[in-house]
């Protein structure tokens, strides 16, 4: 009878309380990440029954397990291996299986999303450490690949089972780097403060090569005996930015941000009384300041520089900031490029020379240019620029359109580099490269055209585009009145119906609608075109009293008794001969 009462009381809390059963011995877990879509693989990676028991019972018991194991009734077998997959992720990160069971299906998918974004973020600041030659690069490869392909598919369409697989992959991939146990909790809270930390007056700031407490110790020239232990070293390093942090990574990162400020001017007494997110947020703003600097360098560090190279490298760093966000990179990865195009540009000591600011970036000033941070980055342009039309959209093509002076040569740019460089010259933060390189056309056809390109920087888009239609209807206008000395016999014949056929393609499609692309391109050909006759061509009003011809352009036939009509498109092009009196006659296109 006892047997039978304690027999029903167990089952009892195994129906009320399932994951506490299955996971009693999980605490050792390894989790082994997922090979396969099962259930037996999905019972495995939570470490919700042995291998040798899976392996024995029957597929409807596994499953049955599996639902009891997440407290779940999904029928659905895919669905539930999902859901599964899930919860034996957030247990590899650290969560308990009564915290992960007490929420819905939705947090927890969007707790596994936000992981993604947090391990992107510290794979990517990664890139620096692990170069070919590394023992882990080519799994380091692999695993930014996959992360590229679920950003390329967009997260929130990505199944449970590919993201958890992956975070799983990449969380065990970043846990097996860490070469430094992270500290245990100190049990009283006078730990760091009794750790005495002094720096070197000296320090020459060498920027970090690795994300560990003894590059930071370094880094800030704080001086650690020689017999330090891992544990003193981190406590000085707690001491020494004023941080109760426990997680390395993290401190390390703080502590990255606390002497890159340093480096670049502030006081020690003043970062300890700011926060570690305002010390964040003044990183940041050198970044933005040093960006400025780096880039103005252009027009001066050409091919021929003897720092040409060390120069492109430090773009690179830059873009690779600028591509992750800013905001979003880490904070060692913003505080090491920060360093290095810090101490780049404090080598530049025979042109330049460096004033640190306590409260603002680092200003560049050089013996001919200030090079002062400005709301508006530009490139110069060529004086001797041809601006060949463009033939493709590229931004490459644009960037050639244009004749913006950039330290490399165009046709060799990667396309992410030619899209930087563009954003850059038109000082656009625009991210879709479509819709930039429409607006670099305008900008590229504008300054063909004649205007200046620092007036152009302070114009909108919406008003570049509405002047690049503007100049479109001139140049129609011109285009049509040159019908009655451009007849078959001229020399440019064929050459002025066709530009008149790419204006008919645009009036046709709709002036204000029509892509800033072709806008850009016909304008440009037509504007050649024009400028390659001897004979000038007014566009003021046009006043007469004798006859004049007037062309009109149409896209249906029309019969006249003096019309002649085209026979190579649906357009017809119809002259007639009419007299006024006016003073002033109206051209009608």
């Amino acid at each position: 009878v006892c047997e039978g009462v304690l027999m029903e009381n167990l089952w009892m809390w195994v129906y009320l309380f399932p994951g506490w059963f299955l996971l009693a011995g999980a605490s050792g877990c390894t989790y082994e990440c997922m090979t396969s879509e099962t259930v037996n693989a999905a019972l495995s990676y939570g470490c919700f029954k042995s291998d040798s028991d899976i392996s024995s019972a029957s597929a409807a018991q596994n499953k049955d397990d599996l639902q009891a194991a997440i407290n779940s009734t999904e029928e659905n077998e895919s669905e539930l291996i999902r859901n599964a997959a899930v919860v034996g992720y957030l247990l590899q990160t650290g969560q308990s299986i009564s915290t992960i069971l007490q929420k819905t299906e939705s947090v927890r998918r969007t707790e596994i999303e936000g992981s993604w974004t947090a391990l992107k973020t510290e794979l990517v600041s990664l890139s620096l450490t692990i170069k070919p030659g590394h023992p882990k690069y080519f799994e380091y490869v692999s695993l930014l690949s996959s992360m590229v392909a679920i950003q390329t598919a967009e997260l929130s369409l990505v199944s449970s089972y590919q993201l958890v697989q992956t975070n799983c992959k990449v969380y065990k991939f970043i846990s097996d780097l860490k070469t430094t146990t992270t500290p245990p909790a100190t049990t009283t809270t006078t730990t760091t403060s009794t750790v005495v930390v002094s720096r070197d007056s000296n320090c020459a700031y060498d920027c970090m090569s690795e994300k560990t407490t003894v590059e930071a110790l370094s880094y800030g020239c704080w001086i650690v005996p020689e017999d330090a232990t891992s544990q003193t070293k981190f406590s000085m390093l707690q001491s020494a930015i004023n941080s109760t942090e426990e997680t390395e990574s993290i401190l390390v990162e703080n502590a990255a941000i606390f002497v890159f400020l340093l480096q670049n001017g502030q006081e020690s007494n003043s970062l300890l009384s700011k926060s570690e997110s305002e010390r964040r947020t003044d990183t940041e703003s050198a970044w933005a300041g040093l960006n400025t600097q780096i880039v103005l360098l252009a027009t001066t560090i050409t091919a021929t520089h003897p720092k040409y190279f060390e120069y492109i490298a430090m773009l690179q760093l830059m873009v690779t900031v600028k591509n992750t966000g800013v905001s979003a990179v880490d904070g060692y990865l913003l505080a090491q490029t920060n360093c290095k195009v810090l101490k780049f540009l404090t080598s530049l000591t025979t042109t330049t020379t460096i004033t640190p600011s306590t409260t603002s970036p680092t200003t560049l000033t050089s013996t001919t240019t200030t090079l002062m941070p400005t709301t508006a980055i530009s490139l110069t342009v060529s004086s001797d620029c041809e601006h060949s039309c463009i033939s493709e959209k590229s931004a490459k093509e644009v960037l050639e359109y244009g004749c913006w002076n950039i330290p490399a040569n165009i046709s060799a740019l990667t396309d992410q580099q030619a899209k930087y460089w563009l954003q850059l010259a038109i000082n656009s933060t625009e991210e879709n490269e479509s819709t930039l390189i429409e607006n670099g056309a305008i900008f590229g056809f504008l300054l063909h055209y004649g205007q200046d390109m620092n007036t152009l920087l302070l114009k909108s888009v919406g008003v570049r585009r509405t002047e690049a239609e503007t100049a479109w209807q001139s140049l129609n206008t011109q285009l049509v009145l040159l019908a009655t000395s451009i007849n078959p016999s001229h020399p440019k014949y064929l050459e002025y119906v066709t530009i008149l056929q790419l204006m008919v393609t645009i009036k046709t499609s709709g002036l204000s609608t029509v892509d800033s692309y072709l806008i850009s391109q016909t304008n440009c050909k037509a504007y050649k075109f024009l400028n390659s006759l001897t004979t000038t061509t007014s566009t003021a009003p046009i006043t007469t009293t004798n006859s004049i011809t007037i062309l009109t352009i149409t896209t249906t036939t029309t019969s006249t008794t003096t019309t002649t009509s085209t026979t190579t498109t649906t357009t017809t092009i119809t002259t007639a001969t009419t007299t006024t009196t006016s003073s002033t006659t109206t051209i009608t296109t």
